[in-house]
């Protein structure tokens, strides 16, 4: 899936994640995709990640070759013994990669996990921030 975001170029490049593009379209894929959300200032790229039921000890990020890798397990309620009739919560893996800009800082990334959004913050480094120069 290549998602464009016009005007902006380094968030085309930070935004290029899925390997088999729309073949695998199904609802299953989705459900199991957690919808994000990236955001760009002069400082740093925000990734903004929804992953509702997934506990942040089941959360794990990590970079890989400039590829940020997100990933997190739902797991299933203890039954009882219960038999369940209707079953529409999917309790599976979900995952997520983007490829990062060269101006990322990956010693620099941060994460905050709250009411089951996860925030991630990529500095950028200095020499690719825009610096304002005065005319004399």
């Amino acid at each position: 899936m290549e998602v464009r975001f016009g005007g902006y170029p380094m968030l085309d490049e930070i935004f290029s994640d899925g390997m088999f593009g729309k073949f695998f379209d199904g609802a299953n894929v989705r459900a199991t995709t957690p919808a994000v959300d990236v955001n760009e200032s002069n400082e740093a790229f925000e990734v903004i990640v929804e992953v509702p039921g997934v506990a942040k000890d089941d959360l794990a990020v990590s970079v890989e070759q400039n590829i940020l890798n997100i990933s997190g397990k739902r797991t299933l309620p203890s039954a009882d013994g219960k038999r369940r009739i209707v079953g529409e919560i999917l309790h599976a893996d979900v995952s997520r990669k983007f490829r990062l800009p060269v101006s990322a800082d990956i010693d620099g990334i941060t994460t905050d996990y709250a009411n089951g959004i996860l925030k991630i913050t990529i500095p950028k480094k200095a020499e690719s921030k825009v610096k304002n120069i005065p005319i004399n």
